[in-house]
């Protein structure tokens, strides 16, 4: 996970991995998430499961190999909507 403050810096980023033949996939930062997002398991047409990661404190990403933590939680209708999409 790489975080580009600037279009310069993130232009650079992507030439970068393009060079390497690396697949990429390249996302908006939402810095009100607040290093949190949530996880929906989809199996067929339904959430079988739902987790919210959450970063360490001082970092934004919220990957349990980087110190986040995980907890399963319920999902709203709308959240469900959006997994489903």
């Amino acid at each position: 996970v790489v975080l580009c403050e600037t279009a310069t810096a993130a232009e650079s980023v992507i030439e970068a991995f393009m060079g390497l033949k690396q697949n990429i996939m390249v996302q908006e930062y939402i810095k009100e998430a607040g290093g949190a997002d949530i996880r929906c398991f989809v199996v067929g047409d339904k959430v079988i499961a739902a987790m919210k990661r959450q970063a360490k404190p001082g970092e934004f990403r919220s990957n349990l190999h980087r110190g986040g933590s995980a907890s399963l939680i319920k999902i709203t209708p709308e959240e469900r909507m959006t997994a489903l999409r």
